[in-house]
């Protein structure tokens, strides 16, 4: 009767916890994004719940970490002379990995978003081997932002889920993982990073997490409402991560949480 009772204490800890976590740091993150820009035009803030499906994140399933709608329309806007068929291949070397390193696979993705790639011929203009851009670093406005909170994803092999807080994703690439976790829990982020580490499988155990998602990971960030620090994938110990000290363009003044 005792082990009941504890598991019923613990199961509503867990409850005002997450309540906690949702309303202290994710959604207050969130409307940040907003403010930002990134929930307007043709960029979004999403949230889901748990009985999500997979095409309110634009996919055919939750094995999928990239959102292949999104990722198609941006790579045409961003390179307009593309034609059906160049365009399946463009997509096709973003998503496809001969090696089970996520290390690896990890750096052929940074190389093909800031390096580029190419196809054989510009079909307009008759151009050789003209350059093919993932992302538009010059023109900002030709990129899609969407950030999408509770991002269920199956874990490889298994029945299970993980459900990322927030996954940012730009042209429908999953760039950033963020966790959040409330201020309330003892160490939050050391929590969050250890959350972050079985996500992407680096605590030495399969079965856990999705590594696939972090093959386009370029950093991860923990939150914890007054504290929010960021690293890599190979950032694996709270003292490495540095923390975030400026919401720069914004100030803390102008931040509507910033100073509670």
């Amino acid at each position: 009767m005792i082990l009941n009772n504890d598991n019923t204490y613990k199961g509503e800890l867990y409850k005002s916890l997450k309540l906690d976590e949702y309303s202290s740091v994710e959604l207050p993150f969130l409307e940040q994004l907003s403010q930002l820009g990134w929930n307007n035009n043709s960029n979004q803030v999403i949230e889901l719940n748990l009985s999500q499906t997979p095409e309110q994140s634009f996919r055919n399933s939750f094995s999928e970490v990239v959102l292949l709608p999104k990722l198609r329309d941006s790579v045409k806007k961003i390179n307009p002379f593309l034609t059906e068929v160049q365009m399946d291949e463009v997509v096709r070397r973003i998503r496809t990995f001969d090696r089970n390193s996520l290390i690896e696979n990890n750096q052929k993705v940074l190389d093909l978003l800031l390096e580029n790639t190419t196809v054989s011929r510009n079909e307009i203009t008759g151009e050789q081997s003209p350059t093919v851009r993932y992302i538009d670093f010059d023109t900002l406005e030709n990129n899609t932002f969407t950030a999408i909170s509770q991002f269920k994803l199956a874990i490889p092999g298994t029945d299970h889920h993980i459900i990322p807080d927030i996954v940012l994703f730009v042209n429908g690439l999953p760039l950033v993982v963020v966790e959040a976790k409330s201020p309330k829990v003892k160490e939050p982020i050391p929590e969050a990073i250890d959350q972050l580490m079985r996500y992407s499988e680096q605590r030495g155990d399969t079965g856990e997490g999705n590594k696939e998602l972090f093959y386009y990971n370029q950093f991860i960030v923990t939150t914890c409402r007054s504290e929010a620090k960021f690293g890599t994938i190979t950032t694996h110990i709270p003292k490495h991560f540095y923390r975030w000290t400026d919401p720069y363009p914004k100030t803390l003044n102008e931040l509507a949480h910033g100073q509670s």
